[in-house]
């Protein structure tokens, strides 16, 4: 049974007997917060748990990647833990650097300052960006966002 089984199968518990995480955890000898821990597994989109278990990620990872907001930016940290067989520590800094900074690379165009205007709002939106800085390299411009903690 994978990580996400076992959280589905406690979730059902929970529901179908009316437990609370404080009472499932001591009839099967665990902590809360392992109950817990393993609940919060079942944020991940159905795809996502796919990915983790494809790539053969740990939970402690998977629990590290639960920070990131962005499936497409999750997917690369997944993608990047895996082919580089991180540690649980060097996947936990791998998240925090991509949550640090996050490029978004806008086409120039004539509505450019309007472009950009959009990203930063939508990011202040779902995010708790910091800082931004806007750059213009070769054919495109840059915009980089700091996300503050």
């Amino acid at each position: 049974m994978n990580m996400f089984e076992e959280a589905r199968a406690l979730y059902g518990t929970i529901k179908m007997c009316a437990l609370t995480q404080g009472q499932i955890a001591k009839r099967l000898g665990v902590s809360q917060s392992y109950v817990a821990n393993k609940l919060r597994l079942l944020n991940f989109s159905p795809r996502m748990q796919e990915k983790i278990t494809e790539c053969g990620l740990c939970e402690r990872q998977a629990r590290a990647l639960l920070r990131i907001r962005d499936e497409r930016l999750m997917e690369r940290a997944i993608c990047e833990m895996a082919k580089k067989d991180m540690t649980v520590a060097e996947s936990e800094a791998l998240v925090d650097a991509f949550l640090e900074k996050t490029e978004i690379r806008v086409p120039k165009h004539s509505d450019l300052d309007h472009a950009l205007a959009s990203c930063l709002s939508l990011l202040r939106l779902y995010t708790n960006v910091s800082e931004h800085r806007v750059t213009e390299e070769e054919n495109e411009i840059v915009l980089t966002v700091r996300m503050g903690r």
